[in-house]
């Protein structure tokens, strides 16, 4: 059975090579263009393995929609994939409940290996040595 994906993604570039890149490493992936959608998804009990999310979104930001379906109970990774990658952001990301961050732009190589980590996570809150203690440490 393929592992789900949610992708929150608003350009439309991106959710295509994300979605090319994940499908054709046997992931089931969905794309929603906002936060918002990407919470209703959630709430009405669709399953997700992972979900990967955009800062910059129409209705709320990717750190409000990582806060709201924590709240929500999603207990899953969510990984932050933003070109956004400032030091501050990346604590707000983490207080938000985001498992890690992935930078943009990356390769499909990146990605790929990005999601494949999900498999060896025990926590969702528990966010993998290195991007966060990276970006923090260079500060």
């Amino acid at each position: 059975m393929d592992r789900r994906v949610l992708l929150v993604e608003d350009n439309p570039l991106d959710q295509l090579l994300a979605t090319t890149v994940l499908r054709k490493s046997g992931y089931a992936v969905e794309y929603v263009g906002d936060g918002l959608e990407a919470i209703q998804r959630v709430a009405s009990d669709e399953t997700f393995d992972v979900v990967l999310v955009d800062y910059e979104l129409p209705t709320i930001s990717g750190i409000e929609t990582t806060a709201r379906l924590r709240n929500l109970g999603f207990q899953k990774p969510i990984f932050a994939v933003s070109a956004w990658s400032e030091a501050e952001l990346i604590d707000d990301w983490r207080t938000a409940g985001c498992s890690d961050f992935l930078g943009k732009p990356y390769t499909p190589k990146q990605l790929r290996e990005f999601v494949d980590q999900t498999q060896t996570r025990r926590s969702a809150r528990r966010p993998l040595q290195g991007a966060y203690e990276l970006a923090t440490q260079s500060t």
